[in-house]
């Protein structure tokens, strides 16, 4: 939590060039998102 609020963050490391996640890889955070009970209006921000 950040100032009372629930966050998430992500990191990568920079070994390989640029590449656009899977649906295998999104699905993934839409899961997280859900079983957080977080708001996906963030998602369509990103």
């Amino acid at each position: 939590m950040v100032d009372g609020k629930k966050v998430m963050t992500y990191s990568m490391k920079k070994k390989s060039s640029f590449k656009f996640p899977t649906k295998k890889y999104l699905n993934i955070g839409k899961r997280v998102y859900k079983d957080c009970n977080l708001n996906k209006r963030y998602l369509k921000n990103v």
